[in-house]
């Protein structure tokens, strides 16, 4: 990790800290950190946040394919720590702390993610996304052939159920919006939003909105900034689909064409000539990538899962808040949605494209 991204991650632990203690009654003469003093912690954090988010937004456009999926990682990770942030700053003001039993900060960022921003690149890439071995565990036996054809099979099945299992959670944060509202959600694009989202608050409710609008900014760089109008405006189209009786799975597909796709390379491996070598590498790239969307996945779940929380807060409730949690939601479905296909890569969109997909992989090594 650059200075930049420890410093941000050691900030970012202390203020958990100080948010922990916070609401604690004084032990052993120790005074717990004052709300004014948390409130000049979190926003000197947001500087940081905003310096870090911007290296990491440069990470996204590396030559590199396993850079910008560290990127992409680090961005959802911190993406979910921001919305963490605005909880905890929010019940803060009101009073309502979230402790356990033993006194320490509770469950709105676990352990897992603080360890996943506070690790190496290489540490990712091993943690998120090389496939795991099972000591013990040996590969199937058969053609290589035969165990690339399952496996491609296996990968673009967990592609598509993948993504409708994640995109299905974000879609339903959306279903029940108005539908002027997701318009104008879809042309939002910041400017003086933080302005007037925090107008009328408390200096912490205050701080808590520019956490929500650092994940808004996270999931904004998330989709592309060239192809984010173009996205939101998919998902919509796909909002009134639902909403007319279509079957999200069954949208997935029609966008992936994953059986399709299975019978294409079929044909490729069996006209192929490849050797059991560069049949073996390239059935390790898919499993790659299933590995690596699966990580992706379980990360945008838990901004999901944040931002379900996030929205019945004072600042978000307001008429501009509600906009802005749209926007989040309508962000965060086409990143789950086009990140699945960027993975499938049937080869007829680039909406987000940092992958080479199922099909580029099996295209460059067998047709």
């Amino acid at each position: 990790m650059s200075e930049l991204e420890t410093r941000y991650v050691e900030e970012l632990g202390a203020l958990f800290q100080d948010l922990s203690k916070a609401r604690r009654p004084p032990t052993r003469g120790v005074r717990p950190p004052s709300s004014a003093e948390v409130a000049a912690r979190s926003e000197a954090l947001l500087a940081r946040n905003a310096d870090v988010t911007q290296a990491w937004a440069e990470k996204l456009r590396s030559d590199d394919i396993l850079a910008r999926q560290v990127a992409e990682v680090r961005l959802l990770a911190a993406c979910t720590a921001d919305l963490a942030l605005a909880d905890d700053l929010v019940n803060l003001s009101r009073g309502k702390p979230r402790l356990t039993a033993r006194g320490r900060y509770g469950p709105s960022l676990s352990q897992d993610l603080l360890k996943l921003l506070t690790m190496s690149d290489e540490e990712v890439v091993r943690q998120a996304l090389t496939p795991r071995r099972v000591r013990g565990v040996t590969r199937a036996a058969g053609p290589a052939a035969d165990r690339l054809k399952e496996t491609v099979n296996t990968t673009l099945d967990h592609l598509l159920e993948g993504t409708a299992d994640t995109g299905q959670r974000a879609i339903e944060g959306l279903l029940l919006m108005d539908a002027a509202l997701l318009l104008e959600a879809v042309r939002i694009v910041g400017g003086d939003i933080a302005e007037k989202l925090g107008e009328g608050f408390s200096r912490l409710m205050q701080s808590a909105v520019r956490y929500i609008l650092a994940a808004y900014d996270k999931v904004t760089l998330l989709l592309g900034a060239e192809k984010m109008a173009e996205i939101r405006k998919q998902i919509l189209a796909w909002i009134e689909d639902l909403k007319e009786g279509e079957l999200f799975p069954d949208l997935v597909e029609r966008l992936f064409q994953t059986e399709a796709l299975k019978q294409e390379i079929a044909g490729w491996l069996a006209a192929s000539s490849a050797s059991d070598a560069v049949l073996g590498e390239t059935r390790a790239a898919v499993e790659q990538l299933d590995t690596a969307f699966a990580s992706k996945m379980e990360l945008a779940d838990k901004v999901i899962s944040s931002l379900a929380l996030v929205k019945l807060l004072p600042p978000a409730m307001t008429p501009v808040g509600r906009l802005v949690i749209a926007a989040i939601y309508l962000g965060l479905a086409g990143y789950v949605v086009f990140t699945g296909y960027d993975h499938v890569d049937s080869d007829r969109y680039r909406l987000i494209d940092r992958v080479a997909g199922v099909r580029q992989v099996a295209q460059e090594a067998l047709a």
